[in-house]
């Protein structure tokens, strides 16, 4: 038989274009893969308002932040590593925040940048001289902004979208409040309201005053009528035989009068050139709990001449750096970026009370217990630092002060 030709099947010519279609999608599929941009990443930030500062976290893969610098991202990085790439962050990433208070921009006093291990929430500080594997390390970010008032609003600007940060997502807090928001590349801007819920500030304690002169009552009351009465009587002429009699009459009204009015009209006079110096425990113990409170509460201004200038209030002369010097270690938080804890209870016990010899004073020896908090990299650190000490207080300009302090025992509880 020649030229027979075979009928075409139908059914086959389905499979047939059936598997060119899947073979034509997979490749478009590739392409559009091989195509399309990387996608977006999704960094933490936090921020919080405090009493006299605002502050703005943010966390960053450190892969992604090498990416951002256009380097090469290493395996490992070394401690010099670290405080060379530490710079170059600080230097890309300073014009990535602006803050307006109240409408006004307000300029960055600091811009820390320090290296965070874990995960957003559940973070760790990177060990002082130790090497830090990329791939399991963040770039923790800090602005800090002063606030020499409690702003009614607070305007945040992120100006960081690059790279792969496409979407910011915040937490802020102030006081016992919080809200979550996103800053996206089309919508940067976020405004916080206070609208006066948020009480960020309190008055400095109420340190006693000082014991004043000792001081007598005076019957003010009876000694008029008497001075009155003498002088009256005294002017008096009796004549006749009833004069013994009628004397006796007067001065026996002049002296019940007086009697009556011995509890009308005191008043406590001081006595010149004395002093009260009786400190019972229960005195030491109020005077020392307001001092060391107000001590504390000066760690929570931002600009470190007012922490001095409140400090001044409860410390005195030489005494002043060292307490700065020591308190400021024993609040902060992180070496790296400086956060410092907030103390928000304090308990002072008193065991001993001594007077000073030859001058105004006493010495307390007792302790102090100390619990602070503080927001971090979006959960909370909680601090509790106790102390025994012999404290020296004095008067100076009429005041209360510390004026010797001697540690005798310190715990990190």
């Amino acid at each position: 038989m020649e030229g027979t030709m075979k009928t075409p099947c139908p059914f086959e010519e389905t499979r047939r274009s059936r598997a060119c279609g899947f073979v034509a999608w997979i490749a478009l599929s590739f392409c559009g893969i091989a195509s399309a941009e990387p996608s977006s990443s999704t960094v933490s930030a936090y921020f919080y308002v405090e009493p006299y500062e605002a502050r703005f976290e943010c966390l960053v893969r450190l892969d992604e932040m090498f990416a951002l610098l256009g380097g090469p991202s290493p395996a490992v990085l070394s401690q010099q590593e670290q405080t060379v790439f530490k710079e170059k962050v600080r230097a890309h990433v300073r014009d990535w925040l602006q803050v307006k208070l109240d409408g006004e921009t307000a300029a960055m006093q600091t811009i820390e940048v320090s290296f965070v291990k874990g995960e957003p929430g559940r973070t760790e500080s990177v060990a002082k001289d130790a090497a830090l594997v990329v791939s399991e390390g963040m770039i923790g970010l800090v602005w800090g902004v002063s606030l020499p008032s409690v702003p009614k609003n607070i305007e945040l600007e992120w100006r960081g979208f690059e790279g792969r940060i496409r979407e910011l997502h915040v937490t802020s807090m102030a006081g016992q409040s919080s809200n979550n928001f996103n800053l996206e590349a089309q919508y940067p801007k976020y405004t916080w309201h206070n609208e006066g819920r948020v009480n960020l500030r309190q008055p400095l304690a109420e340190v006693p005053s000082l014991p004043g002169p000792f001081r007598i009552p005076l019957p003010l009351g009876s000694i008029v009528v008497l001075v009155v009465g003498v002088f009256t009587l005294r002017a008096i002429h009796y004549d006749g035989h009833s004069e013994p009699g009628r004397k006796f009459v007067n001065w026996g009204i002049l002296v019940a009068a007086a009697a009556l009015l011995w509890r009308i009209g005191v008043v406590q006079m001081p006595v010149p050139f004395t002093q009260n110096n009786t400190i019972t425990q229960g005195n030491a113990e109020n005077i020392l709990r307001n001092l060391l409170r107000n001590t504390y509460r000066a760690f929570e201004q931002y600009e470190e001449s007012a922490v001095y200038d409140v400090l001044a209030r409860s410390i005195q002369g030489d005494l002043l750096q060292k307490i700065y010097l020591q308190t400021a270690q024993a609040l902060t938080l992180d070496a790296q970026d400086g956060t410092r804890v907030k103390v928000t209870d304090l308990s002072v016990t008193v065991d001993n009370v001594q007077r000073l010899h030859g001058r105004e004073g006493f010495v307390a020896e007792g302790q102090w217990t100390a619990l602070g908090t503080v927001g971090h990299w979006g959960h909370a650190h909680n601090r509790v630092n106790r102390y025994r000490a012999k404290i020296t207080v004095e008067p100076f300009d009429g005041a209360w002060k510390i004026s010797g302090l001697d540690i005798t025992e310190e715990k990190r509880m």
